[in-house]
């Protein structure tokens, strides 16, 4: 019977010893454990582990404030596809546990309990793996349309609001020829194809990048503080990239790409984010004919 793998364990508290203890418990039972004892400790731990299933112990008060509460509603909105968090603390009035939930825990634990009984919740993630499903494409496994255009439109608001990034770029690709591919080579090929763009962009882009599968042969790349001659880069880096698929009659399929770059600076952004993402998309889209044709007999390129 094949084992499940085990997610990450995140311990988040402002208490040495309590977090060794809890760290020792859980790596001697095969767990990877990150651990954090302040916000910014948190948030970097919880984006070193961008494409890990993993689940969080947040203690709520630390080093005399309710910062833990703002760990929880960071992951709700920015890592809940991948991290399911849990409140751990001393205080176990009905206030907190309100509150707790209210900031997106999924459960309260109290530091009263067990760690065994944290290990059967850490364990059992089983939330995470049914949203996976509803926020990822089936075929590439990377986001929906719907899920980057919600994160998106957070990373956005958060510009708008703190002044960083500065400014946000989008590239918008898609492979030639799909309909060829798939009428030619049959659709396994064709989805092949999908899938080895979609590893293409896994092994190369940032972990602060936000990347999707928007439709048909259509993805979207947003590189947030990102310039647009930088973008350009990025898109002539994805062009300069080899990758093929087995054909229909086991020959090397090659695939090409095309793709427009998109720019927008965080002045831009208004009180309507969804206006400045469509606009995004919108100007990546108007660049797109220029990237196969124009940009390759400008720079060179040739057909693989």
């Amino acid at each position: 019977m094949m084992t499940e793998k085990k997610p990450v364990v995140l311990l988040v508290d402002d208490d040495g010893n309590l977090r060794d203890m809890a760290s020792t418990f859980f790596k001697v039972r095969g767990y990877r454990v990150d651990s954090a004892s302040t916000y910014d400790s948190a948030l970097r731990a919880i984006h070193n582990h961008e494409k890990d299933l993993a689940v969080a112990f947040i203690d709520i008060n630390m080093h005399g404030a309710p910062v833990g509460l703002e760990i929880l509603r960071y992951i709700d909105q920015m890592a809940s596809h991948r991290m399911v968090p849990y409140a751990w603390t001393g205080n176990s009035s009905l206030k907190m546990e309100t509150m707790c939930l209210d900031a997106g825990a999924s459960r309260v634990f109290y530091k009263t309990h067990k760690m065994e009984r944290l290990e059967i919740y850490a364990r059992r993630p089983r939330v995470l793996r049914r949203l996976q499903k509803y926020i990822r494409d089936p075929i590439t496994e990377l986001f929906n349309f719907e899920h980057f255009t919600n994160q998106a439109k957070l990373m956005l608001t958060t510009a708008r609001d703190r002044g960083q990034p500065t400014s946000f770029s989008l590239i918008l690709v898609d492979l030639d020829e799909f309909k060829k591919i798939n009428d030619v080579h049959g659709y396994l090929a064709g989805d092949e194809a999908l899938k080895a763009f979609a590893k293409l962009l896994k092994d190369r882009l940032r972990p602060s990048d936000l990347y999707c599968r928007k439709g048909g042969d259509e993805f979207l790349v947003l590189l947030p503080g990102v310039s647009l001659g930088d973008a350009i880069i990025v898109r002539e880096h994805l062009y300069g990239e080899k990758f093929e698929v087995k054909g229909r009659e086991g020959q090397m399929v090659p695939i090409h790409i095309s793709a427009g770059v998109g720019h927008l600076d965080r002045v831009d952004i208004d009180r309507r984010v969804e206006r400045a993402l469509a606009t995004l998309i919108w100007r990546a889209d108007m660049g797109r004919p220029y990237g196969l044709k124009a940009d390759r007999e400008r720079k060179g390129y040739k057909s693989r």
